[in-house]
């Protein structure tokens, strides 16, 4: 009973809640008919072209934006084709801002700016819809239809080109001059010949109204500003962990430890290294900076592919004259790639405000990244015991000391082959052949013996069946043969 009122009941919501919503959208259409009561026309080189309803109180900006997202929802909606995945306008969302036609009904006619408007507010370019408006959208063609600005601006970039365009149309479009850069007097225009083999260079006043052509490159300002947020990250035991400002040409490793707040008490100064920023991805620094620059070097839009590439050539170079066995190779690919992911020097940081330390000596690089480690009191022991994890150095006591201290061997562990990593040089070290000193941060392991089911031993006794067979079988024809 309780369960059939429950199944009623919530039919019952169900029904008013479709009820409700369609009330709704009955009421939300009405109100739209009512205010939608022009017809604008779009035509030219837009996402989706055709005669559209408008509200009167719709301005050109409001009205456009409006279609094109229905545009894309409307799109979204449906498969893409390959063709239509590489090219398509609705998917980029990319249509012509400026140099907008406005034909009213009248005869009168609007050459319209919507990018300026977005820009100043200025609702000249923006007017509001009238009825039997038609809107005409040129082509978008960045690569013909353009201009290029950079240097001394805000926002340097690519830009449609509009026939009129000056040099202040540039910088104004570009977000105005930056006030990163001094004493901005000139601008080098570069301007290449129609056939593209002859490359002008027009310097003017920066504050001249010189006319654009299409394709030029603009350069405001001769001088490079390099007041840029460079900083280097500094981790591990230092008072505060984080990135240290530095500046463009020399900070050195003192200097910045010494920003950073100095070491902290469990610091070890002889556990310091230094990442170069070699051995870090391409786009490290467009990730650090928000800029595409590393010492005014380009990083190139492939630069992924051409560091996997560099790693390639280096291993084939090393292996090449090697006479590695097809055993050997695996291993040494791998120490390879590691060579070239971990380049890192070890420094030491004992003394290190002193005028003559090594760390003054240091030069960093920007880039850089640098780890302060902390001081090892334990050793870690994992493998085939009872209880893995760090326990307390003890100066010279052996391994059978650590063993012990956490809970003795496993079952299925080989006595013989005890391990004793070092923590510095990671040497391997088997303590059951050969004794060593255990040293603070040392990784003893104990190796585990392999276990094998019923299964395995039967499938290994199948496949020796099967090899022995196979020969037996050709044994006999070529018995039968040799008669």
């Amino acid at each position: 009973m309780v369960n059939k009122f429950f199944i009623y009941f919530t039919l019952l919501l169900f029904i008013l809640l479709c009820v409700n919503t369609s009330a709704q959208q009955q009421t939300e259409k009405q109100m739209y008919s009512a205010a939608a009561a022009l017809s604008v026309t779009i035509g030219g080189d837009f996402i989706v072209t055709g005669t559209f309803p408008a509200m009167v109180n719709e301005r050109v900006d409001q009205f456009v934006t409006r279609i094109s997202v229905e545009a894309m929802r409307a799109d979204a909606m449906r498969p893409l084709t390959a063709s239509e995945m590489k090219g398509n306008k609705v998917k980029e969302n990319k249509f012509a801002l400026r140099n907008i036609t406005l034909k009213r009904s009248d005869g009168s006619k609007l050459i319209l700016d919507l990018q300026r408007f977005r820009m100043d507010g200025d609702f000249k370019n923006n007017p509001y819809m009238k009825n039997d408006d038609v809107l005409i959208f040129p082509v978008l063609d960045l690569e013909r239809d353009n201009f290029s600005i950079d240097g001394a601006v805000n926002k340097p970039g690519r830009y449609q080109f509009v026939e009129g365009d000056n040099l202040q149309d540039a910088i104004y479009y570009s977000g105005g001059m930056s006030r990163a850069f001094e004493n901005v007097t000139q601008s080098e225009i570069y301007r290449l010949s129609s056939d593209g083999t002859k490359l002008d260079k027009i310097v003017v006043d920066v504050n001249s109204d010189f006319p654009l052509k299409r394709g030029d490159r603009i350069r405001v300002g001769t001088e490079v500003s390099y007041r840029k947020d460079y900083k280097i990250l500094v981790l591990g035991e230092v008072r505060f962990p984080g990135y240290v400002p530095v500046s463009r040409t020399s900070s050195n490793l003192a200097d910045v430890i010494k920003t950073a707040g100095g070491l902290t008490e469990k610091a070890d100064p002889s556990n310091t290294k230094i990442f170069r920023s070699s051995s870090l991805p391409p786009d490290y620094f467009k990730k650090l900076y928000g800029s595409d620059y590393e010492d005014d070097k380009p990083v190139d839009e492939t630069a992924d592919e051409f560091f996997n590439y560099l790693l390639e050539v280096d291993r084939l170079e090393m292996n090449r004259m090697s006479g590695l066995t097809e055993v050997d190779t695996a291993y040494f690919f791998a120490e390879t790639r590691l060579k070239n992911l971990i380049d890192y020097d070890r420094v030491n940081l004992s003394g290190y405000e002193a005028s003559d330390s090594d760390a003054r000596q240091r030069e960093l690089k920007l880039g850089d990244i640098i780890f302060v480690g902390q001081k090892e009191t334990s050793v870690y022991v994992f493998g085939q015991v009872r209880y893995p994890g760090n326990y307390k150095h003890a100066a010279g006591k052996d391994y059978n000391y650590y063993i012990s201290t956490s809970g003795g061997l496993g079952e299925y562990a080989i006595d013989d082959e005890i391990w004793l990593i070092k923590n510095v040089t990671r040497e391997w070290v088997n303590l059951a052949e050969k004794s060593a000193v255990i040293e603070p941060g040392d990784v003893i392991f104990v190796q585990r013996e392999p276990v094998y089911s019923y299964n395995w031993y039967v499938g290994m006794v199948a496949g020796y069946f099967g090899i022995a067979g196979s020969i037996a079988t050709v044994i006999l024809l070529l018995v039968q043969f040799g008669k």
